[in-house]
């Protein structure tokens, strides 16, 4: 289930499978999904406290019955909360276990955390050569399949902190091939997609396609292009701007005809890939991600005979249209698009994710209901629905 991507059934399954090994007795295996179930609730739940009770309990494990073999992964597992100098410490004290033993998995996870530990110290050049040694042996097929998810995982956020993101990008096309070959969801999942794709102006063959928008007179050329996947994205893109002075345009839909969804020289925040819609017909009203177009919206709301007023041209940005204010084919009745707006949740340029509507942060509800997007980037909207016919296909 974990491979598939279903981490709750996943998570369960292996609190079942706990449980019964404790009563077999069978300690090592006991120990193992201990190991397991706390690398779950830290990395895919954010539960440190439920993770450090998990790691206890498998070191307990370890002790009392000399399960010498499984002393590297409490090792691992205890690393990841110690300050950078202890944790290349015990990380390397796991590769030599791991080596020791003869555990390819293990030595390919510590060699990760050595890399992770070295970063965090600032020892960046020193810290890539053991991400990308443990990332090259994984995808040639040592250790095992989970060795891939664990060292991808740790590499993306390792070389995200230190901005090493044409790097991480180069490895993100080569873990595909993986995922192609195996399958593996949650590695695009919970993983790549965490951390989008990041293009650059040099070297990068989707790089000419991904600054194209609408207006084929805008001929602008940005030195990066972040492609979010999700509001974290927005946020380390925006904080990334920020802190080395870089020029950023916004793109949503890609329609302005004055090409603002792009720039030159600096950076792109594209949030095409963000597309996500949750309909709620009894309350009607919609969610959508700055990403989503007119014809996506629509798409959804009228499966449900509802519709927010848009644009009277699909390929629109929601985005854009809305917080320019949005004239459209409904609007005689219904008014404009900001006027139907009822929230939205903003990353501002501090990189705060703030949510906008009447009862909260009202000052700036106002601002960007009409007012522009210089307000902050717009991650999500939320609509208030009205009854109208289906129009397509007619009857």
């Amino acid at each position: 289930m974990w491979w598939l991507g279903d981490i709750r059934e996943s998570l369960e399954c292996w609190e079942r499978a706990y449980s019964g090994f404790r009563r077999r007795p069978d300690p090592a295996q006991a120990a193992s999904v201990a190991i397991q179930l706390a690398v779950i609730y830290d990395a895919n739940f954010g539960n440190h406290a439920a993770a450090a009770g998990w790691v206890a309990r498998a070191a307990r494990l370890v002790d009392e019955h000399a399960l010498e073999p499984l002393r590297g992964w409490v090792l691992i597992a205890r690393a990841t909360d110690a300050d950078p100098g202890q944790h290349e410490a015990m990380a390397r004290q796991a590769h030599q276990l791991g080596r020791t033993s003869g555990d390819r998995h293990l030595e390919l996870c510590a060699l990760t955390q050595i890399g992770v530990a070295l970063i965090d110290q600032g020892r960046i050049t020193e810290g890539m050569r053991f991400h990308d040694e443990a990332m090259a042996d994984a995808l040639a097929g040592e250790g095992e399949l989970d060795t891939v998810v664990f060292t991808a995982c740790e590499m993306m956020d390792s070389y995200s902190r230190c901005a090493q993101y044409q790097r991480m990008a180069q490895w993100i096309r080569a873990a595909d091939r993986f995922v192609e070959r195996y399958g593996c969801p949650y590695l695009n999942a919970s993983c790549r997609t965490h951390y989008g794709e990041v293009l650059f102006a040099t070297g990068d063959p989707d790089y000419e396609e991904a600054r194209l928008v609408w207006n084929d007179l805008i001929d602008k050329r940005p030195a990066l292009i972040a492609r979010c996947a999700g509001v974290g994205d927005v946020i380390d893109s925006v904080n990334f701007a920020r802190e080395n002075d870089l020029l950023m345009a916004v793109r949503g839909g890609g329609h302005n005809v004055a090409g603002n969804g792009v720039c030159d020289g600096g950076l792109v925040i594209d949030l095409s890939p963000m597309k996500r819609i949750r309909v709620d017909p009894e309350r009607r009203t919609v969610r959508a991600e700055g990403g989503a177009t007119w014809a996506d919206l629509d798409r959804e709301t009228q499966v449900f005979g509802l519709a927010a007023p848009g644009g009277k041209v699909s390929e629109t940005g929601i985005a854009g249209l809305t917080l320019g204010g949005g004239i459209g084919l409904l609007r005689r009745k219904h008014g404009l698009s900001c006027d139907n707006l009822l929230s939205a949740d903003v990353v501002s340029a501090d990189g705060r994710l703030l949510t906008a509507s009447e009862t909260e942060n009202a000052d700036l509800f106002w601002g960007i209901r009409g007012g522009g997007g210089n307000f902050g980037v717009a991650t999500t909207f939320e609509y208030r629905l009205h009854p109208v016919p289906k129009s397509w296909p007619p009857p």
